[in-house]
């Protein structure tokens, strides 16, 4: 009895400490030779009530809508509005063009892995995000799968690549959310870190087009928020 208190004293000890570190998502090291452009002035807090505005370099971020309806929702790459359980709409503005985004969820509860012998159950979802930049149709689709952990594919038009997120971080141990997300086609192409500020990576090769249609999907999933338990 002794030897089991003393392991969950370390355990709950690993929990506080997590909770009070400045938690960043851990950098994959093939994330080189990439721009990176922070996210700036985006606020700590996150809900219907608060303005959830940021800039990404020369992005801007706003007009965040949670209070979702499948009246508002056109769908999204096989996300049915009236199936989905909630969603989110945003503003993604470049210096050209803008768009009227959105994000589709649909929730279910997950098994997640936290230390060895130790898993808790925490709500997840399938999600879907969708811009339309100047006639464009890029969307990115996520799968949280029976694990939990989130892979999908990410479509804009020059072809469709495979995402997954990143569940690592520095700082802090993983809480069974992803910390960000990479996107991979013949080599890396991007990628984005959902933990507040939060950044994002963009390959030199890719086009205008592609750098735009990728940072507005990536501003949707730094937006994203697992559905309530409720």
């Amino acid at each position: 009895m002794k030897c089991l208190s003393k392991q969950w004293a370390w355990y709950i000890a690993l929990l506080a400490l997590a909770g009070c570190a400045a938690a960043t998502m851990k950098i994959p090291t093939d994330f080189t030779d990439m721009e990176v452009i922070d996210a700036t002035n985006r606020s700590k807090a996150s809900g219907a009530m608060v303005n959830e505005s940021f800039s990404l370099g020369p992005y801007a971020i706003s007009d965040v809508n949670r209070k979702w309806n499948s009246k508002s929702s056109r769908g999204i790459a096989g996300f049915s509005a009236e199936k989905s359980t909630g969603g989110y709409q945003y503003k993604f503005a470049t210096a050209e063009a803008s768009s009227e985004s959105e994000c589709l969820l649909t929730g279910s509860k997950k098994s997640v892995g936290l230390l060895k012998g130790f898993s808790m159950e925490k709500q997840a979802s399938n999600f879907a995000c969708s811009c339309q930049l100047s006639g464009r149709d890029a969307h990115v689709v996520l799968d949280a799968g029976n694990d939990g952990k989130f892979t999908g594919t990410l479509t804009t038009e020059t072809g469709t690549y495979d995402i997954q997120a990143i569940y690592e971080r520095d700082g802090a141990m993983s809480d069974g959310s992803p910390a960000g997300y990479r996107v991979d086609g013949e080599g890396i192409m991007g990628g984005v870190e959902s933990l507040k500020p939060g950044r994002i990576w963009l390959s030199a090769g890719l086009s205008d087009n592609d750098r735009d249609d990728l940072s507005c999907l990536f501003a949707g999933l730094m937006l994203y928020q697992a559905p309530s338990d409720k």
